[in-house]
């Protein structure tokens, strides 16, 4: 329970901003746009977008309000995207490597048929259970997950109580909200992994109240921007 917290919820559980040594980050967590590859398992390999892609990034992003700092992923799809957009800005850009999406070994960068026309059995238990079978010398995913949380630590260690724009990845976002939502990953694999709908250039939002230890509460999922459309206060 953070310091202080027992009499500053308001009605919905949020817990006040205004509560003693309490600080709030917020996190607005941007996958990239559409890449260049696409109808296969896209981890490692480094893929540009397309122009299309460009374009959903550049929407999103421009939805966004004030942010202190862009945080991104070394992979093109992400980085160079968020070069252009932090210079136009005029914010501070840090490339995280710990950011980058899970490593999918000898199935990264091939198709999904010829993956399923050379490890048949294997890519179907990795869709059944990905916190049980890997990809042949790819990465797992409870040291992908463990990459993920141990990144955060450091993101929020460094920028607490600023407002942060992480433009990353699909796997990414699903394990920074299975851990916002404690689903225990990665014995629960199937949950963040499969069910949760993280779209190109889609928007999530986590808040991050700081105190004893930290809170944090998911306040959007998935959010699609039409042209001028805002769903950000």
């Amino acid at each position: 329970m953070l310091a202080g917290e027992s009499n500053n919820r308001t009605d919905n559980g949020v817990v006040s901003q205004a509560t003693d040594g309490s600080r709030l980050t917020r996190l607005f967590l941007v996958r990239h746009g559409e890449p260049a590859f696409k109808n296969g398992l896209l981890g490692r390999t480094d893929s540009r977008l397309t122009e299309r892609g460009y374009l959903q990034l550049l929407n999103t992003c421009q939805q966004l309000p004030p942010f202190d700092l862009t945080i991104a992923s070394p992979l093109k799809r992400c980085r160079e995207f968020a070069e252009e957009f932090s210079r136009q800005r005029q914010r501070d850009l840090l490339v995280n490597s710990g950011l980058r999406e899970c490593d999918f070994g000898d199935w990264d960068g091939l198709s999904y048929q010829e993956i399923i026309e050379n490890w048949g059995d294997e890519y179907r238990g990795f869709l059944s259970d990905p916190s049980v079978i890997t990809p042949p010398n790819g990465e797992p995913l409870s040291e992908f997950v463990m990459r993920i949380q141990s990144t955060l630590t450091d993101v929020l260690n460094d920028h607490q109580g600023k407002t942060i724009l992480l433009l990353t990845h699909g796997g990414v976002i699903r394990s920074l909200v299975g851990w916002c939502l404690g689903l225990n990953l990665p014995g629960q694999g199937k949950v963040p992994f499969q069910r949760i709908k993280i779209d190109y250039a889609s928007l999530t939002e986590i808040s991050i109240f700081h105190g004893e230890e930290p809170f944090p509460q998911l306040i959007q999922l998935n959010c699609q921007f039409k042209e001028n459309q805002q769903c950000l206060a």
